[in-house]
C-alpha cells in the first residue's frame, strides 16, 4: 500500500496493489498435484517391472534393474518435490485471495462512503469533512493490515520454495559458497544480527593468517604438538628460541591469543544469530499457515526449531573448524600452517551447513513429537 502522508491532507490517498494472478495459482496448484500423482504412478509401475524382470534370467538383468530403480528414484523424488510445490502454492493462493477479497471489500467502502476509488488507489478530496477522513483512516489502516499479510504470504512461500533442494548444487554447493562469502563480506539480508559474528570472524581469521605467515616465516622455530588433531590448533605449536630469534614473534605470542578469543565469540554469536533466523522464519511460517495456533504454541515451535538449529550450527562448525584444520595442516606438508587455516574455514562452512540441516531435521521432530501434542495440534 502507498500512501502520500501519514495524516490525511487535501488530495490523501492510498493505494492496494494486486499483481498476482490469484486464478492462475489455483491453476498452478492443480497441475503439480496432477503431475505429482502422474509421477507417483510411474514410479509404482517401474518398480512392479522390475520386479518382473527380476524373475528373468539374461544378462541383461541386472543393468534393467539398475536402469529401472534409477528411474524410480527419479520419479519418487520429483513426485515428492511437487508434492511439497502444491502445498506451498495452495497455501500462497488461498492466502492472496483472502487480501484480493479484502481489498475489494476496501474499494466497496471507499465508494460507498464517498471517497474516490480509481483503479487500486483511494482519494480524500474533501478533509473538511469529519465523516469523510475517519472513513479514509480507518479504511487506510484496513489496507496497510492487507499489504502486510501480502508480504507475509510471500515469505513464506520463499521460505517453502528456499526448502525444495532439488539437487546437489542446491543442497551442498551453494550453502557452502555462500558461508564462505559471508565469511568476507557481510550479509545484506540481516546485516545489523550478523554484524558481531561476522566482525569476530573476520579478526580470527585475520589473526590465524598472521601467525601462520610468522610461522612459515621462522619456520625453523616452531615444532608441532603430537596428535593428529592437535596440529590444526596453531596455538598449540611450540616456539623454540633460535641463534637469530630468541624472542617468539608478535604473530604467535599476541596476535593468535586475540583471535582466539575472537574465534569463539564469532562461533557462538553465529550459532546465537543462525537460531534466531531460524527461529523468526518458523514463527512466519506457522503465523501464515495455522492462524488458529496460540501465540504460545508458535512461540514454542519457534524456540524449539530455533535452539536446536543453532545448537546444530555450533557443534557442526566447531567440529568441522577441528577436523578441517587438522586435514588441512596433514595434507601440506612444510605449509602445515597455512593449511590449517584454509582447511579450518573450510571445514567450519561446512560443518556448520550441515550442523544447520540436523539441527532443523532435530527441532521439526521435537515439535512434532512434544510440542505439538502438548498443544492439542
Amino acid at each position: 500500500m502507498s500512501t502520500n502522508e501519514d495524516t490525511p491532507q487535501h488530495g490523501a490517498w492510498f493505494s492496494m496493489p494486486f499483481p498476482i494472478n490469484v486464478d492462475n495459482l489455483f491453476t498452478f496448484k492443480d497441475q503439480c498435484a496432477h503431475s505429482s500423482g502422474a509421477l507417483s504412478t510411474a514410479d509404482g509401475d517401474t518398480m512392479r517391472a522390475s520386479s518382473i524382470v527380476s524373475q528373468q534370467e539374461a544378462l541383461c538383468v541386472d543393468s534393467c534393474q539398475y536402469d529401472l530403480q534409477v528411474a524410480s528414484d527419479v520419479c519418487e523424488g520429483i513426485s515428492n518435490d511437487l508434492k511439497a510445490l502444491t502445498n506451498a502454492v495452495s497455501e500462497l493462493a488461498w492466502s492472496m485471495k483472502s487480501v484480493r477479497e479484502e481489498y475489494k471489500g476496501i474499494a466497496q467502502k471507499a465508494q460507498d462512503c464517498g471517497l474516490i476509488v480509481e483503479g487500486d488507489t483511494v482519494t480524500l478530496f474533501d478533509e473538511s469533512d469529519d465523516d469523510l477522513v475517519h472513513s479514509f483512516n480507518e479504511l487506510q489502516a484496513q489496507a496497510e493490515v492487507q499489504r502486510l499479510n501480502y508480504e507475509r504470504a510471500e515469505h513464506v512461500f520463499s521460505l517453502a520454495l528456499d526448502s525444495l533442494k532439488v539437487d546437489a548444487y542446491e543442497q551442498w554447493i551453494e550453502p557452502v559458497f555462500n558461508g564462505l562469502k559471508s565469511q568476507f563480506v557481510l550479509d545484506d539480508e540481516h546485516p545489523d544480527a550478523n554484524a558481531l559474528p561476522y566482525t569476530m570472524g573476520l579478526i580470527d581469521l585475520g589473526g590465524n593468517s598472521v601467525a601462520a605467515t610468522t610461522m612459515m616465516r621462522y619456520r625453523g622455530g616452531y615444532t608441532p604438538p603430537a596428535g593428529y588433531f592437535a596440529n590444526g590448533d596453531l596455538q598449540a605449536w611450540t616456539f623454540r628460541p633460535t641463534g637469530t630469534q630468541v624472542i617468539e614473534p608478535a604473530g604467535t605470542r599476541t596476535i593468535a591469543p586475540i583471535a582466539s578469543k575472537a574465534g569463539k565469540v564469532a562461533g557462538v554469536a553465529g550459532a546465537v544469530v543462525d537460531g534466531g533466523i531460524t527461529a523468526y522464519d518458523t514463527y512466519q511460517t506457522d503465523t501464515e499457515q495455522h492462524p488458529e495456533w496460540s501465540e504460545g504454541h508458535k512461540v514454542a515451535r519457534a524456540g524449539v526449531k530455533g535452539t536446536f538449529t543453532g545448537l546444530g550450527t555450533w557443534g557442526g562448525a566447531w567440529l568441522g573448524a577441528k577436523g578441517g584444520a587438522a586435514i588441512g595442516a596433514a595434507v601440506s606438508g612444510p605449509f602445515a600452517p597455512v593449511g590449517a587455516v584454509v582447511g579450518g574455514l573450510v571445514g567450519g562452512v561446512i560443518g556448520g551447513v550441515a550442523g544447520h540441516y540436523l539441527g532443523e531435521t532435530v527441532g521439526d521432530a521435537a515439535n512434532e513429537g512434544i510440542v505439538d501434542p502438548l498443544n492439542g495440534a
